[in-house]
């Protein structure tokens, strides 16, 4: 285990980078729920939505990223030490936190927002109740 900052100096990091479509990674898996339209799949937009509605009805994003673990080229092999992560989203309006709970049932790119209980539960059966991560505040400038 690493502890000191002398022993990250003299280990050897290695800085990996899953964007789909960069590198041959091809493993992102991402689709957004939306209340709004709860039977419609979303897999093929261009964006995610985290949001609520203009009618008050909640958007939920599903984010996963597959083969980031093994032993082939690009790949973090198993057992290895993540001493940090950076997870970047594009924001087109200010508003809250972002809150990422880890998922607990499988899902694929088709889920819509009636193929869960009225969208992603945090009740530690769909999703973890305590969020894993949360994201600063964005505040417009300008």
């Amino acid at each position: 285990m690493l502890s000191t900052p002398e022993d990250l100096l003299n280990s050897n990091l290695v800085t990996t980078t899953f964007h789909q479509g960069v590198d041959g990674y091809i493993g992102t898996v991402d689709t957004f729920l939306s209340g709004d339209r709860p039977d419609k799949t979303f897999h093929k937009w261009r964006r995610n939505e985290i949001d609520l509605s203009m009618s008050g009805n909640h958007e939920h994003t599903l984010l996963r990223f597959d083969d980031m673990f093994g032993s082939g080229d690009g790949q973090i092999p198993f057992g290895s030490e993540i001493v940090s992560a950076t997870l970047t989203f594009y924001v087109v309006n200010g508003g809250n936190r972002i809150t990422l709970h880890r998922m607990l049932t499988n899902w694929d790119e088709t889920a819509t927002w009636n193929s869960f209980n009225s969208g992603i539960q945090t009740d530690n059966n769909e999703a973890l109740t305590t969020a894993d991560a949360q994201s600063k505040r964005y505040v417009s400038r300008g």
